[in-house]
């Protein structure tokens, strides 16, 4: 989670969060359905999830009451730019890693 420096205790304080990360190997449908929807709740602008098994990241913004409104999925070859970092460009393949 990539938060404010002053952020009282980023955990509980999703508030304070810019961007969430999780990464799923077998739990991609809960993280998509159920955790989503908690950090659309805690408006937090963007998450990523970073699906090991379709080998795709997809990106959540727009939060508004208990979901996304906006979704895109990149794949390898791709790039993703935080929204609060947007100079930032990171490989998606990076963050997969090797294929295994």
């Amino acid at each position: 989670m990539i938060v404010e420096p002053h952020a009282p205790d980023a955990i509980e304080q999703l508030g304070h969060a810019h961007l969430a990360i999780e990464v799923a190997d077998t739990s991609a449908r809960y993280d998509r359905e159920v955790k989503a929807q908690l950090y659309a709740e805690a408006r937090v602008p963007e998450y990523w999830l970073l699906n090991l098994k379709t080998q795709r990241l997809e990106v959540f913004t727009q939060p508004r009451a208990r979901r996304y409104l906006k979704r895109k999925s990149l794949k390898r070859g791709d790039l993703a730019r935080p929204l609060r970092f947007p100079s930032l460009a990171i490989e998606v393949a990076a963050l997969l890693g090797s294929r295994g």
